[in-house]
């Protein structure tokens, strides 16, 4: 996509990367705009399923299931996996050496269902605060259940969205002949649908905040776009 040249600009480019972060299926969309072209400001998005592996099942424009694999250790975050490659690779690890295994491991689904208050509070929920809301994690093999935070659980799947977008986007860059851009410079987009709550969309900053999509966190405001 090629824009009218709007003249000389201090500004050559700017990056974008957008978390697609759906309830069922997730993907990632990522641009450098070029802004230095004498015959306009080119603009070429990519995007890819939101995956931390490759999904041979899935092209790379399609979605993939939103899912988020954690360690036996949760608090080790450095483990943290998303899409249904990693869940299925890590499943099977999992079975293969045993239940007690250190192999072993966690993972959420449906858990952004659980800022749907409308939808909750029609089927008779009362009070509900999502702020204190908590997610059920599955063992990766076995029956076992453990609880996480709402908060946290959605604060590390867009850490990882958001380390995978940041590694798209400097790809990008680098082929084309062109700088990568620092964290710093890049402005998040994640989608936040129309008919959520206010409590929600709260809960959703602070996730984004916290998950660290930006160094800076006085920037925030004007490096992360909720929509």
């Amino acid at each position: 996509i090629r824009l009218p040249y709007m003249g000389d600009s201090d500004t050559t480019s700017s990056h974008i990367v957008a978390i697609d972060f759906g309830t069922t299926r997730s993907a990632l969309s990522w641009v450098n705009v070029d802004e230095s072209a004498e015959d306009g400001v080119v603009v070429d998005p990519e995007s890819k399923y939101a995956s931390s592996m490759a999904e041979p099942r899935l092209n790379a424009a399609d979605k993939a299931d939103t899912i988020l694999v954690m360690d036996q250790d949760t608090s080790n975050i450095s483990k943290d996996m998303i899409g249904p490659a990693a869940f299925l690779k890590r499943a099977d690890e999992a079975n293969d050496y045993g239940l007690q295994s250190t192999k072993n491991g966690w993972y959420a689904t449906d858990f952004k269902m659980l800022l749907d208050v409308k939808s909750l509070a029609a089927t008779g929920m009362r009070d509900i605060n999502v702020e204190h809301s908590r997610c059920t994690l599955r063992a990766l093999a076995g029956e076992a259940t453990k609880e996480m935070s709402l908060l946290e659980v959605i604060t590390r799947y867009l850490r990882v969205a958001g380390n995978l977008g940041y590694h798209e986007i400097c790809t990008s860059a680098e082929k084309r002949d062109k700088p990568k851009p620092e964290r710093s410079a890049v402005t998040w987009v994640i989608t936040v649908p129309a008919i959520w709550t206010d409590q929600s969309r709260m809960l959703m900053r602070k996730a984004a905040l916290d998950a660290g999509l930006i160094p800076d966190k006085t920037q925030f405001s004007g490096k992360v776009r909720m929509c």
